[in-house]
């Protein structure tokens, strides 16, 4: 990761981390840390994101079994992205 970001200061141009999905479904927590460690990440490099996946697997906003939002899933997309605007985490 630090080649690129090396490489977009360079070239003065910014950096877009895109099309990623939730890392690993399950119900436990850990989930919530690593997506909350890459928004960190993100946030202290000037790092743009955008999720990808909206209802084409199991890592999707909509449950595809249910047609259900992923509640913890987009409360953890909102966490990254409160962070990101105004600095809280």
């Amino acid at each position: 990761m630090q080649a690129h970001l090396d490489t977009t200061q360079a070239w003065n141009v910014p950096m877009l981390l895109g099309e990623f999905a939730q890392f690993g479904w399950s119900d436990t927590l850990g989930w919530q840390a690593d997506m909350k460690m890459m928004f960190d990440f993100c946030k202290q490099n000037n790092i743009n994101w955008t999720y990808f996946s909206y209802q084409d697997s199991g890592r999707s906003l909509i449950d595809v079994h249910t047609g259900l939002v992923h509640d913890t899933l987009v409360q953890a997309l909102n966490a990254g992205m409160c962070a990101a605007i105004t600095g809280v985490s």
